[in-house]
């Protein structure tokens, strides 16, 4: 897959894959290729030979307010997924607080921008509409999150990340076999492939056809500074805002506030708390992971005012088009 960077509050696949000692994102076609063909899979950015022209259109998104342009998005991903010569494509359409479609009806005229523009191309593809108005998962950030990914492929970890990876591998599995295969058989599958450990061991050959060492990854140092968020109040924890949140990880250095921006791998944030539990005033929601006290201290007072209770608890995944 040709992925991207991170880009306004979101991260970013290959920024979070390269918190992998070694693990190389610029691939030339032909390398890219070999991957492809050895493992069933391979991750890669733009480059001079694949969609060049948007890797300087992602860029300048966030400097020119347009983060947020259904035409541009549109023109991103397309770009990217067209260049790989794909038959068929599932799209994950987030909608919500933490997303660039606010709403349901936004996420709708997304997913039908990206369907019209496919089939224009004679791809065919489902688009997934998913909520995320709070953090999916419990953790945030380039490093974190990969080893919460590799707990997922483990067998453990959050169960709200692992049904919709379940339910979007599905949906490309009936989708590459011209719906030879069911919904319900396909989900069945990648369960399968999820709990007896298929998942993981191509994860783990894809890492290392692409030289990264996942040894060196959990030996990585971690950060300098740990803090902990708490809570405003007591109630039932529903989540913290996901914009609020994205934002608070970006200025601690896991995304990007210019283009030429480094990002700190190991800056993140760790929930503790679960949706849906009940909480106390002064309670620790989370750990933030942080290479300076100020920026954790910053970050701790943006998340401790965006802490939700007593909400109800929306669908996870609210339509499929």
């Amino acid at each position: 897959m040709i992925s991207g960077r991170a880009l306004g509050h979101t991260g970013g696949t290959l920024d979070k894959l390269e918190s992998i000692p070694g693990f190389r994102t610029r691939l030339r076609l032909e390398e890219f290729q070999t991957v492809v063909q050895d493992v069933g899979a391979g991750m890669c950015g733009q480059t001079d030979d694949l969609a060049p022209a948007d890797r300087i259109l992602y860029s300048l998104r966030d400097a020119t307010a347009t983060v947020e342009s259904i035409p541009l998005i549109t023109a991103s991903i397309l770009s990217k997924k067209l260049a790989e010569g794909v038959a068929s494509l599932v799209f994950d359409v987030k909608c919500g607080r933490g997303a660039f479609m606010k709403s349901e009806r936004a996420a709708r005229e997304l997913a039908e921008s990206l369907s019209k523009v496919s089939r224009g191309a004679g791809v065919r593809t489902v688009s997934v509409i998913t909520a995320m108005d709070h953090l999916l998962g419990m953790t945030a950030g380039n490093a974190l999150e990969v080893e919460e990914a590799l707990e997922i492929l483990s067998g453990r970890g959050p169960g709200d990340v692992a049904s919709l990876s379940v339910i979007l591998a599905a949906e490309m599995l009936c989708a590459a076999s011209g719906d030879a295969v069911g919904r319900g058989a396909a989900r069945e599958i990648c369960a399968r492939a999820l709990s007896d450990g298929h998942a993981l061991k191509r994860f783990e050959a894809l890492i290392e056809a692409q030289g990264g060492d996942l040894e060196a990854f959990e030996r990585r140092p971690p950060a300098p500074v740990r803090l902990e968020a708490v809570s405003p109040g007591s109630g039932i924890f529903s989540g913290i805002d996901a914009f609020v949140l994205g934002e608070a990880v970006r200025k601690m250095g896991a995304g990007r506030i210019r283009t030429d921006d480094s990002v700190d791998h190991s800056a993140g944030w760790e929930q503790i708390a679960r949706h849906g539990e009940a909480v106390k005033a002064g309670e620790p929601l989370g750990v933030l992971h942080a290479r300076d006290r100020e920026s954790a201290r910053t970050a701790a007072c943006a998340i401790e005012r965006a802490v939700m209770l007593d909400e109800p608890e929306g669908p996870l995944v609210i339509g499929v088009i």
